[in-house]
């Protein structure tokens, strides 16, 4: 699959981050959805992501300055 304009960015952002995932990011006219490279099984994760990658904060109100920022 070839991904062009704003999925590759998304995805080279990703992948920056070191999220993982099996899934592909795909088009249709409605929108974009994920789908499965391959085949997975119940209790395997769709997705890692590493703590660095999330935001997080240590109050509430923090929480929200940085959710608001972003």
């Amino acid at each position: 699959m070839v991904v062009v304009g704003k999925s590759s960015i998304f995805l080279g952002w990703a992948a920056s981050r070191g999220i993982e995932t099996p899934l592909d990011l795909s088009h249709r006219a409605d929108g974009r959805y994920m789908k499965g490279k391959e085949d997975i099984s119940a209790g395997e994760d769709i997705l890692r992501i590493p703590l660095s990658a999330c935001i997080t904060a240590d109050t509430c109100e923090s929480l929200a300055e940085r959710l608001a920022y972003e």
